[in-house]
């Protein structure tokens, strides 16, 4: 149907051109810039809308936890936690034979896993610690696991552990010759005619001793030796206590 009256009027007075006019170029570019427009104003309804949502989260109020409450929430995989350990991990762990009973399905022994049973088993007989045995796992840990001044630390420790018990042992002995010499007194006190064949050591480990000079004789009466064997305990109290002293130098 062709155009008649004002629409062939308004189609004469405005002909199609091939390059388009000032209005065609301002309608285009409008139509190019707003989807951009809408875009950011979008963008900052959304900021905005995000940052309503964290200020009213941050408004709420939560009870606290109750006991167990993690353990309900929660149920992480543990299965994925369990593995072999490396064998530069094993050497940190120790066995308890009174939860696991011990099995020997292979052949040899980890030196750390026995040096810790050495080490258990000497504790359990004498409650006492056996130095060389640590010093060893600690010298077969920092193998493995190199750590500045442990080395030497250790060769220190061991020579300290080793005076000490060089020190203990002769305290023993002069106590347990002690002990020989207060029985004699003992004896020598019911039987008058016994004559003692001994004589205190001037000085022990720095304790004086409490006897005469080598050419003294113990005189025979009764409340003398009595004295005498008082003195005696003395002294062997006191090396008792020099000895308590070194074995707690020892620990």
């Amino acid at each position: 149907m062709q155009p008649t009256g004002p629409d062939l009027r308004r189609k004469e007075e405005h002909p199609k051109s091939p390059f388009p006019g000032r209005y065609e170029l301002e309608s285009r570019i409008s139509r190019v810039s707003r989807p951009q427009h809408n875009k950011a104003n979008t963008m900052d309804k959304n900021l905005q809308s995000l940052q309503a949502s964290s200020e009213s989260i941050q408004t709420l109020y939560f009870r606290p936890p109750y006991m167990f409450t993690n353990s309900v929430t929660t149920n992480p995989n543990i299965i994925d936690l369990i593995r072999d350990p490396e064998p530069d991990e094993a050497r940190l762990f120790t066995i308890n034979k009174d939860m696991v009973p011990e099995l020997d399905v292979y052949q040899g022994t980890s030196s750390a896993i026995q040096a810790a049973k050495e080490i258990r088993r000497a504790y359990e007989k004498s409650r006492e610690v056996n130095v060389d045995v640590v010093c060893d796992a600690v010298d077969n840990l920092t193998r493995s696991y190199p750590m500045p001044g442990v080395e030497e630390k250790t060769v220190r420790l061991r020579k300290k552990a080793h005076d000490l018990a060089a020190s203990v042992h002769s305290l023993e002995s002069v106590i347990e010759d002690q002990e020989r010499q207060l029985k004699k007194l003992d004896a020598t006190l019911e039987n008058k005619k016994l004559q003692p064949s001994f004589l205190l050591s001037s000085r022990t480990f720095g304790v004086p001793s409490l006897g005469g000079g080598l050419s003294e004789r113990l005189p025979r009466d009764k409340a003398t030796w009595q004295k005498q064997v008082d003195k005696e305990k003395n002294e062997i109290e006191q090396l008792k206590a020099e000895l308590a002293r070194k074995r707690s130098e020892m620990e």
